[in-house]
């Protein structure tokens, strides 16, 4: 093969390539706007808001106080609010049921068991 017939031909392969870096650059970006805007759009839908700083829970209050009063609107903000906002509120709600910290899933244990045994009182699932 000549040289110059081996130039040219890498020379089409490599814009080849740069073409479809750019298509797939595109697509990545097209797919990437559309998460975001999904995202975005199904947390503006749901209306979760943070609570102002007086409503937030102390041990989680630091990293919360720059989401106070702010409605959740991205996927950095719903990771905060559950993370850190919902775990605190389920973890108070645990203690006052168990007398522990416990998953929803222990606390929803203990209390089934005691519905199907023919008893709600509360004073049983701390036991």
């Amino acid at each position: 093969m000549k040289r110059r017939i081996f130039d040219k031909l890498v020379s089409y392969v490599g814009l080849g390539l740069a073409a479809l870096l750019l298509i797939f650059g595109g697509l990545l970006n097209f797919g990437a706007a559309f998460a975001n805007d999904s995202v975005q759009s199904q947390l503006e839908n749901q209306n979760i808001a943070f609570p102002d700083a007086a409503g937030m829970p102390a041990d989680t209050k630091d990293q919360l106080l720059k989401w106070a009063g702010m409605q959740v609107t991205n996927g950095e903000m719903a990771r905060d609010y559950s993370d850190l906002y919902i775990w605190e509120h389920m973890k108070g709600s645990a203690i006052a049921v168990m007398g522990k910290p416990a998953t929803y899933s222990e606390v929803s244990s203990a209390y089934m068991g005691l519905v199907r045994g023919g008893s709600t009182d509360v004073e049983k699932i701390k036991q």
